[in-house]
């Protein structure tokens, strides 16, 4: 799994799993891009479904625990995270329940996309929404 900024912009791009394995990775990366402490978008492309319960299990304490850690961090540099899935179920799981407790763990706005380019583009919103918000509040 790479962590990689799309060109030109503060958007980093995640195609993984979901494993355990891979949540330890994304945690340690993220950990990176917080350290710079410049504003960034992040754009996860599932690749594939959770796989079985004890994994997910283990993948969402993980995260949450990492996330309670880091929320402070997140709040002030992360402008939106839009997480990218295919599975329909998942979406529809994503959308009710997990999304808004997700957002407020994060500390950030959150959406979830069936394509690519649509959360890419929900993303460079929400980035411009936050530079113009910032800097009318600035003068």
């Amino acid at each position: 799994m790479k962590l990689i900024p799309i060109e030109g912009q503060p958007i980093y791009r995640v195609r993984s799993s979901s494993s355990y394995t891979t949540v330890h990775i994304l945690t340690r990366k993220l950990e990176d891009v917080l350290k710079k402490q410049q504003r960034f978008g992040l754009l996860l492309v599932k690749e594939v479904s959770w796989g079985d319960k004890s994994s997910m299990l283990k993948s969402r304490d993980v995260l949450t625990s990492w996330l309670r850690e880091n929320k402070t961090a997140m709040s002030m540099y992360c402008l939106g995270m839009a997480v990218v899935t295919m599975n329909q179920k998942e979406q529809q799981a994503y959308r009710t329940k997990a999304s808004p407790s997700i957002a407020e763990m994060y500390g950030c706005p959150k959406a979830v996309f069936d394509k690519e380019e649509d959360a890419l583009e929900w993303i460079q919103l929400q980035i411009k929404y936050y530079c113009n918000k910032w800097a009318l509040t600035s003068l």
